[in-house]
C-alpha cells in the first residue's frame, strides 16, 4: 500500500504541469459557451460550422420566408389599391344620377318644359296650335298674323290654343282650367319668354305674365263668350281675346288680308292622283323583270 500524497504536493505538482495541459482541465470543469449564428466563435472552425448549419436549414436557391411575405402583403395591396381605383357598373350609374341631377338644377325651366307640348313650342314661337283637333290653315294663318300685328302695335302676346287633354301632355288635369293653366305654362317658359301669355280652351281663356295673373286683361277675355270645340272656333275665339288685349291697351290692330289657298277638293284631287302614280310605279316594277323572261324565251 502506497503512502497518502499531502494535498499541498498535489497542487505544487499541478502548477508544474504545461499551460496547454491547464487550459484542457479548465475547459472540461467548465461548460462550454453558447453560439449564435453568425457569432464569432471562439473555438477554431466554429464560425464554418454555424454557416453550414444555417445553410442545411435555409438553403441558398430557396426564397427567403421573411422576402416572400414581404412580397404576398405588397402583392395584396397593390391589389386593393386596384380595385379602388377601379370603377365599378353601380358607381357609373350613381355618377350619371349626380349629372343628371346637376342638370335639372342648374336649368329648371328646360327640365320642368317636356310636361306639355305647349312649353316647348312657345320657347321659340308665338304660337302652340292643338295637335288633336284640326284648325284649317286659313284660319292659323288669320291667327298667326293677328299675334303679328298685336306684337307690332306694343301688345306682344304668346298663344296657346287647347282643344283635349291630350295637348297638356303630362298634365291633363289642367283642361278646363284656362286660368290654372295659363299660371302653370307661364311659369314654365318665364325663363326664355316673361312676357304675355294667353290660353284658349273650349270653355274659356287665360291669361298670364311669369306664371303670375293679370287681374284687368283676365277680366277683359272673361267677358267674351266661350270659344267652343273645333279647330275654327279655337282659332277665332283666340284671335278675338287678342284684339280685346289690344282694345284695352288702347290699341287698334290692323291686320292684312291673308291669301285664300286651295280647298279641300284641290287637296283630295292632288292626294288621288299621287296614289294613282305610285300605283303605276309599282305596276311597272313588277311588269319590266316578267317582259324581260318572256323575251328571252
Amino acid at each position: 500500500m502506497s503512502p497518502a500524497v499531502p494535498p499541498l504536493k498535489i497542487v505544487a505538482a499541478m502548477s508544474t504541469l504545461p499551460s496547454r495541459v491547464r487550459s484542457w482541465q479548465i475547459s472540461v470543469s467548465t461548460p462550454p459557451p453558447s453560439f449564435t449564428v453568425g457569432q464569432t466563435a471562439r473555438i477554431p472552425g466554429a464560425a464554418r460550422t454555424a454557416d453550414l448549419a444555417a445553410a442545411r436549414v435555409h438553403p441558398t436557391d430557396a426564397p427567403d420566408p421573411a422576402a416572400a411575405v414581404s412580397a404576398t402583403a405588397d402583392a395584396a395591396t397593390a391589389s386593393s389599391k386596384a380595385k379602388a381605383r377601379t370603377p365599378t357598373r353601380y358607381g357609373g350609374v350613381k355618377t350619371l344620377v349626380i349629372l343628371a341631377a346637376a342638370a335639372a338644377l342648374l336649368t329648371p325651366g328646360a327640365a320642368r318644359a317636356d310636361g306639355d307640348p305647349a312649353s316647348d313650342v312657345l320657347l321659340t314661337q308665338d304660337v302652340f296650335l292643338t295637335y288633336s283637333v284640326r284648325i284649317p290653315e286659313e284660319q292659323a294663318a288669320e291667327l298667326r298674323a293677328v299675334v303679328k300685328a298685336a306684337k307690332q302695335a306694343g301688345v306682344p302676346v304668346r298663344v296657346a290654343v287647347i282643344a283635349t287633354p291630350a295637348d297638356l301632355g303630362a298634365v291633363p288635369v289642367l283642361f278646363g282650367q284656362a286660368n290654372r293653366y295659363a299660371k302653370f305654362l307661364g311659369s314654365e317658359i318665364r325663363f326664355v319668354y316673361p312676357g304675355r301669355l294667353l290660353v284658349v280652351m273650349p270653355n274659356g281663356y287665360g291669361v298670364s305674365r311669369r306664371g303670375e295673373p293679370i287681374a284687368p286683361e283676365q277680366r277683359a277675355v272673361d267677358t267674351l263668350a266661350k270659344p267652343g270645340s273645333g279647330g275654327t272656333a279655337l282659332a277665332s275665339g283666340a284671335a278675338a281675346a287678342i284684339r280685346r288685349l289690344a282694345t284695352l291697351h288702347g290699341k287698334r290692330l290692323h291686320v292684312a288680308a291673308q291669301p285664300k289657298k286651295g280647298g279641300s277638293t284641290t287637296r283630295d284631287r292632288l292626294e288621288i292622283l299621287a296614289i294613282a302614280l305610285c300605283g303605276l310605279a309599282v305596276v311597272a316594277i313588277f311588269a319590266v323583270p316578267r317582259r324581260r323572261r318572256g323575251g328571252a324565251r
